[in-house]
């Protein structure tokens, strides 16, 4: 368990300081270097890479390499972060606000909502009933939960392996948490008027290695050696021409797979909020924070 606690501080001292210093004016893609960096200044490596989604995207949103977005006054920014030491990962997001009432709102019922999440874990309990956790906050408020988006158990080298936690009661997820596990919980709100679920926008920046051996111009083989089959950006690469339309092949082959963006399927604005739990035998310990 060393190397996961070492992950979820660095996961953690890395989001205080995007709390502390991303301002309007930023641009996304040296926020995004910046706090890459700093997890490799910690002696851990990035799991994924840093996922900077504004408003309506609600996921997967890395910086290409010619990214001139900047912060701007109302924009809802979720920053999710991970990191890895050895191949143990500390995954967690937060969201900040700037200037935007209904921005704050959602925010803030995230943040309750993986508060209460977290209060209902420990062994025996099923999935789904810490999805109706997060549910529950969020209509209690006024909003709606993402159900398109859920957590997920982790394990060494493996991001999205075995459970995974939903933001709503829902069917399929009968799943009984077990003492040992280690799960990223991460409640999704939108507004009433939001669709609640998700669909793939026009930007694809993550991929992963399925298959190392395809023969490419993109050295595959290198990729699967440094990453294991974690995810990585496209800006990761020498950015010679031709990387994307490369990159769309091979996850059009099955060597890669691709991870689009995500959006809200209405375009209402989406606030997230998240921590890496290990599961006790009466309860469960936040390795990425305090609730």
């Amino acid at each position: 368990m060393d190397d996961f606690i070492e992950a979820g501080k660095v996961v953690r001292r890395v989001l205080d300081r995007a709390s502390k210093e991303i301002d309007v004016g930023d641009k996304l893609l040296e926020v995004a270097e910046y706090l890459e960096d700093l997890i490799r200044d910690m002696d851990a490596e990035p799991a994924f890479p840093v996922n900077l989604s504004l408003n309506e995207v609600a996921a997967h949103y890395t910086p290409p390499p010619d990214d001139e977005t900047e912060v701007e006054p109302g924009d809802v920014l979720k920053v999710d972060v991970g990191a890895h030491v050895n191949g143990a990962i500390g995954d967690a997001a937060i969201t900040l606000v700037f200037d935007n009432e209904l921005g704050e709102s959602l925010a803030e019922t995230a943040r309750k909502a993986l508060k209460a999440a977290i209060e209902t874990v420990e062994p025996g309990v099923r999935c789904k009933d810490v999805g109706r956790a997060i549910g529950e906050v969020c209509r209690e408020r006024g909003h709606k939960p993402v159900i398109g988006l859920t957590g997920h158990q982790v394990e060494r080298w493996n991001l999205h392996a075995g459970v995974s936690i939903p933001n709503d009661d829902l069917k399929g997820y009968e799943q009984r948490i077990e003492e040992g596990m280690v799960i990223a919980i991460e409640p999704f709100v939108t507004t009433e008027r939001g669709d609640g679920d998700v669909r793939p926008g026009p930007t694809v920046e993550i991929y992963s290695v399925q298959d190392p051996n395809v023969r490419s111009r993109v050295n595959l083989r290198r990729i699967w050696e440094e990453r294991d089959g974690l995810p990585f950006a496209r800006r990761w690469l020498d950015d010679r021409p031709g990387t994307r339309l490369e990159l769309g092949r091979l996850s059009k082959l099955g060597a890669l797979k691709a991870y689009p963006e995500l959006v809200e399927a209405a375009g209402e604005p989406v606030a997230q909020w998240e921590h890496t739990v290990f599961v006790t035998e009466d309860g469960c310990e936040v390795l990425t924070g305090s609730p």
